[in-house]
């Protein structure tokens, strides 16, 4: 096998063509990192509208839900409601063994998973939120939300 010789023209050349593939590499692991997602929301009441509400939530593509079961005692418990059928992506509590305060719920949810996500978002049961123009995904991994700790979304 013969060796072949490269002049330092052709090294230089060869190292800044491989430098420049690593960057685009690089940046494009960047660009295609999957953002995790994960919602949390409260149920009284609802018990017509839950699976409704975590098939919307999962095409949205939302890695994970938590649901925070405020039903009284005469109302059937979610858990019973979605059975088996989410466990995968659902997790249920018992509101009312808990905690009494939605704020307070919702930060309990935050600081349990705050480091499982790189979104969490907090909502009603009756509140679907609707994306028009690109994925979710998409949508916050737009440079613009890099820096930001929340995002308000409002309602018409």
């Amino acid at each position: 096998m013969k060796k072949i010789k490269y002049n330092n023209k052709y090294r230089i050349i060869f190292k800044i063509i491989f430098f420049l593939y690593c960057i685009n590499i690089v940046s494009f692991c960047k660009q295609k990192k999957h953002l995790k997602l994960a919602i949390c929301t409260m149920a009284r009441k609802k018990n017509l509208y839950i699976k409704e509400y975590i098939e919307n939530y999962q095409k949205l593509g939302f890695d994970y839900i938590y649901i925070f079961d405020d039903n009284d005692k005469n109302t059937e418990n979610i858990s019973y409601i979605i059975g088996n059928s989410y466990k995968e992506l659902v997790t249920i509590y018992d509101y009312s063994k808990i905690i009494k305060d939605q704020k307070v719920a919702y930060t309990l949810c935050y600081e349990m998973n705050k480091s499982k996500y790189d979104w969490i978002f907090m909502n009603d049961i009756d509140e679907y939120l609707v994306i028009k123009t690109e994925s979710l995904r998409h949508y916050l991994s737009n440079h613009k939300f890099k820096k930001c700790d929340f995002i308000k979304f409002h309602g018409l």
